[in-house]
């Protein structure tokens, strides 16, 4: 399994009503493209987490790279003060535990 876990740190609270329009957006086509996806979602006040498990690679890069996640993406800039994501591969499906822990090893994408 593809696992893949992102954490985004708004600007400020006043940007969560975007990212929530944003996020929702996003998560309507993950499930609707991608209903075998496992997707998971936590957070509060200024910082949240995503972590999905996939199948196939491929189909992981496409969804990324189409629709409402890249408008997400392109977006990013105006919404987030801070992104950080890790891709990894694990036979069975992590523990938020885990993956925050493996994030700290991720990549960090830092907005001003």
């Amino acid at each position: 399994m593809i696992v893949v876990v992102t954490s985004i740190q708004l600007k400020s609270i006043g940007h969560f009503f975007q990212f929530a329009r944003l996020t929702m957006r996003s998560v309507h086509q993950l499930k609707q493209d991608h209903p075998q996806v496992i997707f998971q979602a936590s957070g509060f006040w200024k910082t949240y987490y995503t972590l999905s498990g996939w199948n196939d690679a491929a189909e992981m890069k496409r969804y990324a790279t189409s629709g409402h996640h890249l408008n997400a993406m392109k977006a990013a800039a105006k919404v987030a003060a801070k992104i950080q994501t890790i891709t990894f591969e694990c036979a069975a499906f992590p523990s938020w535990k885990e993956v925050k822990e493996r994030l700290m090893t991720g990549k960090v994408i830092t907005y001003r």
